[in-house]
């Protein structure tokens, strides 16, 4: 089984792909500045869908 990491899943190509890993059964941590855009993933596959915050812009 594939494990992904998709950073920008809030909307546009990042959520569309996470929709579509995420459909072929294959494990994904999905990442987002804000977490709460990104929860129904979890909710939609519990078992391999992993949704964490996630700012490339803040260097800490």
């Amino acid at each position: 089984m594939s494990t992904w990491l998709i950073t920008g899943c809030s909307a546009g190509f990042g959520r569309a792909l996470s929709q579509a890993v995420l459909a072929q059964v294959w494990n994904a941590v999905v990442t987002a500045r804000s977490v709460a855009s990104i929860r129904d993933f979890q909710a939609l596959y519990p078992h391999t869908a992993l949704a964490l915050p996630l700012d490339v812009s803040a260097r800490a």
